[in-house]
């Protein structure tokens, strides 16, 4: 592309953002890159030769524009950006899990964060029963009971026939034996719920809604319950979660209700 390494791509990607955002829609002359980034006309003739030194930009019938390569590159730099966004925004509990590699950064790109604090300790807890209050089907794994999700999912199953596929850690299982009896008894229709021995601090849930769209999402868990949730559309989350239910649920034990 004209840099002499990815390196010096990602500072120019940097230093040049103002620029690349305004080339993004639409090509345009150097008078109008200058006012719409406010920087003097200098300024923009600088900015012009390095990106099309770098193969990023070239001139077009209607002015400057980003070239064919140039907006690849921008598109995964935000990507990027977004990502990095989002992984810093939750670092304090992402620290709290075992593995550095149990979410893929896949989860976080385009993904929707919330985050409990101690005004709302219940918010990324709310995030996940407004998950399933639409669902037509949820494939989950979980480390933890709570009442409230157990409430919600007993309520679709019997009001919307809620196809459900739920692995449990054994300590889960047996608080939901126990404490939630009657309702996983109530009605086991459409409902397979397995065992397996452990699992991480993590909580995952493929959605298919009613409205057709499958969301992936992901939850924290802390002696305090579960702290933050992401939420994600994109087919590379809803993949990537896709094969790690499945990869759990191959290593679990169905039970039998």
């Amino acid at each position: 592309m004209g840099a002499d390494d990815v390196g010096e791509v990602l500072k120019l990607l940097s230093k040049r953002r103002l620029f690349l955002a305004s080339l993004y829609d639409e090509p345009k002359e150097k008078p109008e890159l200058a006012a719409d980034c406010d920087v003097a006309r200098s300024t923009v003739g600088r900015a012009i030769r390095e990106l099309e030194l770098a193969g990023l930009v070239h001139r077009g019938d209607e002015g400057f524009e980003l070239t064919v390569s140039g907006r690849h590159v921008v598109d995964q730099f935000y990507q990027f950006e977004h990502a990095v966004d989002a992984i810093c925004e939750v670092d304090e509990w992402l620290s709290t899990l075992p593995e550095s590699g149990l979410v893929p950064p896949e989860m976080f790109v385009g993904g929707e964060v919330t985050q409990s604090d101690i005004h709302a300790p219940d918010k990324a807890m709310q995030e996940t029963v407004d998950l399933v209050s639409t669902a037509a089907r949820v494939r989950g794994v979980s480390p933890a009971v709570h009442g409230a999700y157990v409430e919600t999912f007993n309520e679709r199953i019997q009001t919307a026939g809620l196809e459900t596929e739920l692995v449990f850690s054994a300590d889960a299982l047996t608080e939901l034996a126990t404490t939630y009896a009657d309702y996983i008894m109530e009605d086991a229709d459409g409902v397979t719920i397995y065992q397996i021995d452990e699992l991480p601090p993590l909580g995952l849930m493929l959605v298919d809604h009613e409205d057709g769209t499958t969301e992936a999402s992901f939850g924290i868990y802390t002696e305090n319950g579960v702290q933050v949730v992401v939420r994600n559309t994109s087919p590379n989350a809803v993949a990537w979660l896709r094969e790690e239910f499945e990869s759990y649920r191959e290593q679990a034990t169905e039970i039998q209700l």
